[in-house]
């Protein structure tokens, strides 16, 4: 799940594709989403296969020079890494709350749900 919607990140470069990456709650105190955005959908992609390719490299599994090079790459994608916290604390806020929540932000006015 993730929300399609074009905006600038900070530095400039234009987004698309933003990933809900963490929920976070400190009891009775705060709720806060941790959100990734990424220039689309295939750059997360890109580093989804990256991530399972840095499994095998922690567990000391060889890997090929195709591997190695998709590893780098992936690995370096862009993403801007924002926060946002919700004005009250939410007990059981859910990733799919997360999300209806950020489409009620004005830089999300429009984002549809893919």
């Amino acid at each position: 799940m993730a929300l399609l919607l074009e905006r600038e990140a900070y530095n400039g470069v234009m987004v698309s594709y933003h990933r809900i990456y963490e929920i976070t709650n400190k009891t009775n105190e705060s709720t806060g989403i941790q959100l990734y955005s990424y220039i689309d959908e295939s750059k997360r992609e890109l580093e989804a296969e990256a991530e399972v390719i840095q499994k095998k490299i922690d567990n000391d599994e060889p890997i090929t020079p195709a591997e190695e090079q998709l590893w780098l790459k992936g690995s370096n994608t862009f993403k801007e890494l924002k926060w946002y916290m919700l004005p009250e604390y939410v007990e059981d806020f859910t990733v799919t709350d997360g999300y209806n929540y950020l489409k009620t932000l004005p830089e999300f006015k429009g984002a549809i749900d893919c």
